[in-house]
């Protein structure tokens, strides 16, 4: 039996579940660490090795071909980091300067939880 092959619709559906989830995931955290002016991690390279892991696992689990990652700490970017590719058959990795993904509908989440916490 061979794997099922997944459409650029689909791996476009599963990279927006990806990132809702990691969205999710974060929003208490957030809260948190808004409480403790300390939380969260406070060195790049130890964060970069789980986050390494994590993105690994997750990117094969869930075919995720490529993604971008940046997260900010007190108003400042404390990593940011590409992974996997952002065209496979070319094998041109993800550049966080020059890549651009596609949002689609998404933005309109983002736009409504912005609103309902205002």
């Amino acid at each position: 039996m061979s794997k099922r092959e997944l459409s650029s619709t689909d791996v476009l559906r599963w990279r927006v579940l990806f990132i809702v989830a990691l969205l999710l995931i974060g929003f208490p955290y957030l809260a948190l660490s808004q409480d403790t002016p300390s939380g969260g991690p406070t060195d790049p390279k130890e964060f970069e090795t789980f986050l390494n892991q994590f993105f690994t696992k997750q990117m094969r689990d869930l075919q995720i071909p490529g993604l971008a990652f940046v997260m900010v700490k007190d108003g400042e970017i404390f990593f940011s980091k590409g992974y996997g590719y952002a065209n496979i058959e070319r094998k041109i990795p993800v550049d966080l300067q020059k890549t651009l993904f596609r949002v689609g509908s998404v933005s309109k989440l983002f736009t409504a939880t912005a609103i309902m916490q205002l």
